[in-house]
């Protein structure tokens, strides 16, 4: 499938994927709370507009999993030590689903934040069972009672507006770089949290192209400033190369990793 602005086509078929669909493609499992959720809270135009929007599952995995190795850390697995997790911009939450798949829910989502309501009210639906409240989610990624208040994890993931660096912008480089300055906001979470791991992600043309390089540089240089002591890495993931997935898909991911204190090697 490729991607045709916010949604999906099938091969062969003239018509657009349903939200069933490419929740499929995008690695949701079969009886993932999302999909329930996401039938109550959403339109199903919603709901293939939010779902498109997303970072496809298997190759958050992929990232989840090499972030833990780096840290020293090991899987988290039923029956021990929960891993716990703070994730910021985070959509319908793909990302936690990852986490879902990857730990077989050994895990806690510790805090969240979304602007979108419909989205706000899918993650708690979806995440009640690992200790999302209304109390643990804010609309505002950037409240100070939020940074205030933001709990110790061992993982802080980030998936910020990709919009004004996708290739289909029409933002000005000079523009996108006006945005950039969102991700100094966000590592102050990360300096008062210090979590074993921070994964951020965004769109690939911050890698790739040489229009939003620049953005993308700043990007790292904010994360490196903020945190000079953990070990940064900047990859694209190809959802079709990567990770076996019939979909034209990259995601650009910077990967900041210390040695853990909550769970152990």
């Amino acid at each position: 499938s490729r991607g045709l602005g916010d949604v999906y086509k099938r091969q062969g078929l003239k018509r657009h994927m349903s939200a069933e669909e490419e929740l499929n493609a995008f690695g949701v499992a079969p009886r993932s709370t999302i999909r329930k959720a996401m039938q109550q809270a959403a339109t199903d135009t919603q709901a293939i507009a939010y779902t498109s929007a997303a970072v496809e599952v298997r190759g958050l995995k992929m990232v989840a999993r090499e972030a833990m190795k780096e840290a020293g850390m090991e899987v988290p697995e039923k029956g021990g030590s929960k891993l716990r997790m703070m994730s910021l911009c985070c959509g319908i939450g793909t990302m936690a689903e990852a986490t879902e798949q990857l730990t077989q829910g050994a895990w806690e989502y510790v805090q969240a934040a979304e602007k979108g309501k419909i989205q706000r009210n899918i993650l708690k639906a979806a995440w009640k069972k690992r200790g999302l409240t209304e109390a643990r989610i804010a609309d505002d990624a950037f409240d100070a009672t939020m940074l205030a208040t933001a709990p110790e994890s061992d993982m802080l993931t980030v998936t910020m507006e990709c919009g004004p660096f996708s290739r289909q912008s029409q933002t000005s480089a000079e523009e996108a770089m006006e945005e950039v300055d969102k991700v100094r906001k966000v590592m102050e979470y990360a300096t008062r949290c210090k979590p074993a791991m921070i994964v951020f992600e965004n769109a690939a043309d911050l890698i790739k192209s040489a229009r939003m390089r620049a953005c993308g540089e700043a990007m790292e240089q904010h994360m490196k400033e903020a945190l000079p002591e953990y070990t940064w890495r900047a990859q694209v993931i190809d959802a079709k190369a990567h990770a076996g997935v019939p979909m034209d898909r990259e995601r650009a991911f910077w990967v900041g990793t210390r040695p853990p204190t909550g769970i152990a090697k």
